[in-house]
């Protein structure tokens, strides 16, 4: 239902929630978080409607297929911490990097050798497909996270309360990409 009403999220009692980290430079190309849309985006994700979210093998439990995921961008050098998005989990997959099909590579902003970094060579990498991205209109900051303790680590992915993801999307006021 949420794919032919898309972008939808259902909100439902038991439904699998996540906070998700991503940092800033990545942030704006595959989640479109910047103040300005870019007319002309570096990478190609930002042209699908389905994307890829490349992780640790060890992020595959949290990121289930079906899973309701909050972005939180990395506080930068001009931004504050705060989760500016929020999407649908499609699928997952683990994937040795040398083995990820090109046309993949595509709806990701990561490049081979970023890839590379997110573990040990001979690991998999977790990839992470989702759709019904929701940019917020209002992000909200670490300290609002902190203050309605939602929030670990923000280093890897984490599972949160439907209640949580219900006060992050109230608050931060999705809007659908088009």
């Amino acid at each position: 239902m949420e794919s032919l009403l898309g972008p939808t999220l259902f909100l439902l009692p038991e439904r699998n929630c996540a906070l998700v980290p991503i940092r800033p430079e990545y942030s704006s190309e595959l989640l479109e978080s910047g103040l300005q849309l870019v007319m002309f985006p570096r990478m190609e994700a930002a042209l699908f409607s389905e994307r890829v979210y490349y992780s640790n093998r060890r992020t595959a439990s949290v990121l289930q297929p079906g899973t309701l995921i909050l972005f939180y961008e990395s506080a930068g050098t001009s931004k504050p911490g705060a989760v500016v998005a929020c999407a649908r989990v499609i699928r997952s997959a683990l994937a040795l990097r040398p083995d990820i099909p090109a046309e993949t590579q595509r709806h990701g902003v990561l490049r081979p050798t970023e890839i590379d970094r997110l573990g040990n060579r001979r690991e998999p990498r977790n990839l992470t497909y989702f759709d019904n991205l929701m940019r917020f209109r209002n992000p909200v900051r670490v300290e609002r996270l902190r203050q309605i303790r939602c929030v670990g680590t923000l280093i890897t992915s984490a599972r949160i309360s439907v209640e949580h993801f219900r006060q992050m999307v109230k608050e931060g006021d999705p809007c659908a990409l088009l």
